[in-house]
């Protein structure tokens, strides 16, 4: 066995963030324990109803909830195991000793096992989250786990509309079905997607003018009508081998931070029952080949309780 029990390792591997988690960062940081893999949750559609005055000393009105409905989910489990080899050990301790001076060094090289677990674990929450604020939530093959009442697919066509003044009605539709304005509005752009808005002419005008300079970080474009513009080029390994971007290159997921997202996570099986943890270490002894091996378990699901909040839109 490792020189560290399950819990001391779940809390190292859970601070750990191996891959770039962009939209969960933004929307989903937010972690709620669910008590079962298959749950109900209520969803929100259109804007927030008013109270109404009574009487004094009348009775008291009974709470109205519009526009809530109830669905189920089933919160997918993903669990993967890897080895740590006898051989592993032999640089870092002496037979049933370990070397204090080289625990550090040991203890990375057990991270680095579960970094990569934890890599495709995060990659897959990130996937999920982003196809979630497009209307589905899917496995790696492309299974439907859950079905969100997303607004329609649109589209931005840059030779006719000015991304100013889509971004200005795209606000306001938002801040519509919200009920309020929006604090803060992000724009989750593919690359051609993004060169085709930074092209137009009103808005090279606009980064002319005194404002320009606010508008640039790093060398990219942050913000434009109020809404803030991220690039998103990364990609990853679909389970037909071949590279998937997060955001396809001519699309845009624009996202509110106000859609009541976050991340539920399901109990994680264990040799002891069910256990309420964002993930799980387990790890056991194996004699051949000899060695230790560990397993990581997380059972997450993007849950944004406000879809009709959500927008993606083909960019030409």
């Amino acid at each position: 066995m490792l020189p560290w029990t399950n819990e001391q390792l779940m809390e190292a591997v859970d601070k750990r963030r191996p891959a770039p988690t962009t939209i969960l960062d933004a929307h989903f940081s937010t972690r709620r324990p669910a008590d079962a893999s298959l749950i109900q949750v209520d969803i929100k559609k259109g804007p927030e109803g008013i109270a109404v005055a009574i009487d004094a000393g009348a009775k008291s009105k009974r709470a109205k909830s519009e526009g809530w409905d109830s669905i189920p989910m089933q919160i997918p489990r993903f669990s993967e195991h890897d080895i740590i080899k006898a051989s592993d050990f032999s640089q870092f301790r002496q037979p049933g000793v370990m070397n204090a001076a080289n625990q550090a060094a040991f203890m990375q090289k057990v991270m680095d096992k579960f970094d990569d677990m934890k890599k495709r674990f995060d990659r897959t929450k990130e996937f999920m989250a982003i196809k979630g604020m497009q209307g589905q939530i899917v496995d790696g093959d492309g299974n439907i786990l859950v079905d969100y009442d997303v607004p329609a697919a649109g589209t931005l066509n840059t030779g006719t509309t000015s991304p100013l003044v889509f971004f200005r009605q795209q606000h306001a539709a938002i801040a519509r079905v919200l009920g309020y304005m929006p604090s803060m509005l992000m724009c989750y752009a593919g690359e051609t997607a993004y060169d085709k808005i930074m092209d137009h002419a009103d808005v090279k005008a606009l980064l002319g003018g005194p404002m320009g300079p606010t508008m640039v970080q790093d060398g990219m474009v942050q913000r434009i009508q109020n809404v803030y513009i991220k690039q998103m080029p990364l990609e990853f390994v679909n389970n037909a081998g071949s590279a998937e971007r997060y955001v396809a290159d001519n699309k845009i997921i624009l996202a509110p931070k106000e859609m009541d997202a976050r991340l539920l996570y399901a109990p994680c099986e264990s040799p002891r029952g069910m256990i309420s943890v964002p993930l799980y270490v387990d790890q056991w002894d194996e004699k051949d080949p000899a060695g230790t091996m560990i397993r990581l378990e997380e059972n997450p699901l993007p849950l944004i309780r406000r879809p009709d909040a959500c927008r993606h839109h083909t960019v030409s």
